[in-house]
């Protein structure tokens, strides 16, 4: 290029500013110079995204500054390349890279075109063999459209071969350095696929990285992966694999590999020796072949892409081992807390038994202050019993990961623990106020499970233990504040301390709602199983209100 352009930032060609037609004509001698000029100033307004063959510009000079004042008219210009790079070209290109330019590279490039924000410019595959023949600076015919379909097909071609395409970085050091060009290529024909798979294979030297959409990933291709498991015992390099499901013929193909958890997706891939990787999207996972199961397949040797997919697999895999982890331990605790409370369960019964034996004895002799004492010893002997079945609720709460939800009554749930309530306190008259929306149904439904009784169960046992009257008032009252239904539950109680009331959720804090277990249950139901809120606080004069938010299920 060696024509002159103003450097004045912000001025550009003058131009009629009335609307200009959509057209797509063909430009041919004189009038190819002003128009190609043209174009490309008015493109310093967005951006300009060119095509190229490896070929230099007669004036690598005047091309280099004419370039730079292109970035003198925008600061904001943007100036993406895609050329092809080689060793006779190299210097240029560089320099463009210098000044600003992004450039990336694609091996024997012959699509030669230029567009911006508004308008296309291209140069048909002919008449470019003819300006490379001729050694013409300008060729003597180009397209030039301006119609937005147009620019916006051209567009996606252009970010299409971009992604595809080395980044000049790569194809700089390679040229300079030797070795294997970088690439990164779609590839639809899977005898490709299946050939390029076999030499990575054979090449494999340092280890291999996979992440399966499916166990059947492997024994769609057991020939392959055989022929990996063959040189792993030659060479002892390690297989890892992440995979969503165990599978005893997928694990036979590759019997020393490493196997890990993950959750189930669409793409496989795989890594082998850090240097070269397979992007596999499928349509159809568990399909019996290749051909069935296979959408598209991206082959790369971007150090740069397959650094960041190896630092996707390694947090991946840390991430189910510490799953495997935490699973390991909890089915160990779970053991653990299952014999204890069987062993424990059964000393309280025999110990039960034997204190009922002498109570009767005491009975019978009429020792009034013996069979208190007993007494007392039952109480304490109910209360483990009650701790020990309460520590194994909570235990099996806390635990279970997923639980399954449903659609609960809340009106249902709050009837039923009152009715146990009552069950269990006889001598309490519990005088129980409901106060719901107006404008809600008779069900009012909300994401829980059964457990939900629990919840309830629990609030209310505390209200009539530290109620002293016999008559022990509750008032409950139910709001609307989506997502969730807010209910508070107050009663007339002697309240709660204030250096108890921060610790009330924890587990073992014994205070004014006894043994510590009955509150924790009722916080991690809540908060962890049902993604739900709960606070507490007292009521003036007395009393204690615990408010609790509750998700709401779709009403019937």
């Amino acid at each position: 290029m060696s024509s002159t352009v103003n450097s004045e930032r912000g001025q550009h060609p003058s131009r009629d500013t009335s609307p200009v037609p959509q057209e797509t004509k063909v430009v041919s001698g004189a009038d190819v110079a002003p128009l190609s000029l043209a174009f490309i100033q008015r493109a310093t307004a967005s951006y300009l995204r060119a095509s190229a063959d490896n070929r230099m510009p007669v004036d690598t000079r005047t091309s280099l500054d004419f370039s730079k004042a292109l970035f003198s008219l925008n600061k904001d210009f943007k100036f993406q390349l895609i050329a092809d790079l080689q060793k006779e070209n190299l210097a240029y290109y560089k320099s463009l890279i210098e000044i600003g330019v992004e450039i990336r590279h694609i091996d024997k490039n012959k699509i030669s075109f230029a567009l911006s924000k508004d308008e296309y410019l291209a140069i048909e595959l002919a008449v470019m063999e003819e300006q490379a023949a001729t050694g013409s600076e300008l060729p003597r015919e180009i397209i030039w459209s301006n119609r937005d379909d147009v620019v916006s097909q051209a567009n996606q071609i252009f970010q299409m071969m971009w992604r595809m395409s080395v980044p000049a970085d790569s194809r700089v050091r390679q040229l300079e350095e030797g070795g294997e060009p970088e690439e990164t290529r779609l590839i639809q024909d899977m005898n490709e696929v299946y050939r390029i798979g076999s030499k990575m294979t054979e090449e494999c030297r340092e280890g291999a990285l996979l992440i399966v959409a499916s166990p059947k990933t492997i024994t769609r291709n057991s020939k392959m992966f055989e022929r990996l498991a063959q040189l792993q015992a030659e060479r002892h390099f390690p297989i890892r694999i992440l995979s969503p499901s165990d599978d005893s013929e997928a694990m036979k193909v590759l019997p020393n590999a490493q196997w890990r958890k993950i959750e189930p997706m669409n793409v496989s891939i795989t890594i082998y020796d850090m240097q070269k990787m397979f992007i596999t999207q499928y349509s159809n996972t568990e399909a019996d072949s290749a051909q069935n199961a296979v959408f598209s397949n991206i082959y790369t040797t971007n150090r740069h892409t397959i650094s960041g997919m190896v630092s996707v697999f390694d947090a991946l895999w840390k991430e189910s081992e510490l799953r495997e982890m935490e699973e390991r331990s909890r089915k160990q605790a779970q053991l653990l807390q299952d014999i204890l409370t069987h062993d424990i369960r059964n000393y309280n019964q025999v110990s039960r038994l034997s204190a009922e034996l002498v109570l009767e004895r005491l009975e019978a002799a009429n020792d009034s202050e013996g069979i208190k004492l007993v007494k007392d010893l039952l109480d304490a002997i109910d209360g483990a019993s009650s701790l020990v079945e309460r520590g194994k609720k909570l235990g099996q709460i806390l635990s279970e990961e997923k639980p399954e939800l449903s659609t609960i009554d809340l009106i249902q749930s709050l009837q039923r623990s009152l009715t146990l309530v009552r069950q269990a306190y006889p001598e309490k008259l519990i005088r129980e106020k409901t106060e719901i929306p107006v404008s809600e149904a008779q069900k009012i439904l909300i994401k829980a499970d059964e457990l939900l009784d629990e919840v309830f169960t629990n609030i209310f046992s505390n209200s009539v233990k530290y109620t002293s009257a016999n008559t022990v008032p509750l008032w409950i009252k139910i709001e609307r504040e989506e997502p969730y239904y807010k209910v508070s539950l107050s009663d007339d109680g002697i309240g709660i301390p204030d250096e108890v009331k921060e610790k009330i959720f924890d587990r073992f804090v014994a205070g004014a709602r006894g043994s510590g277990l009955g509150m924790s249950i009722v916080h991690a139901l809540i908060v962890s199983r049902y993604a739900g809120k709960i606070s507490v606080e007292n009521r003036s004069p007395r009393g204690t209100t615990i408010t609790i938010w509750l998700p709401m299920a779709a009403q019937e």
